[in-house]
């Protein structure tokens, strides 16, 4: 339920812009949350993007937003999520399979 708080949180980037936002959670099968799906762009739902970032890349403020330690342009860099090609990433394979891609 806790974890539950973070979604919607919103995020700003190493030089303090509107990075995006958080819109879901990856959780390992213990319930330890080891990701952020996190969302940007876009106008009603067209045009958005999405990247998994892991948890130990967000710090979160006093001021209610996460912080990342990474610019938008940054962000955008990274493979985008797309829930329909990835699948269940706890099915599919390890979530730390899933993380250490993104870091590459």
């Amino acid at each position: 339920e806790e974890a539950g708080r973070l979604i919607g949180t919103n995020l700003v980037g190493a030089n303090d812009e509107k990075a995006g936002e958080i819109e879901n959670l990856i959780v390992d099968n213990t319930g330890r949350v080891r990701g952020a799906v996190v969302e940007w762009g876009g106008f009603l739902g067209i045009g958005q993007r999405s990247a998994i970032i892991p948890m130990e890349q967000i710090q979160f403020g006093a001021d209610g937003r996460g912080h990342l330690g990474m610019t938008r342009e940054q962000l955008g860099a990274l493979p985008r999520y797309e829930r329909d090609k990835l699948g269940d990433l706890g099915r599919q394979q390890s979530l730390g399979d899933g993380l250490q891609l993104l870091r590459n």
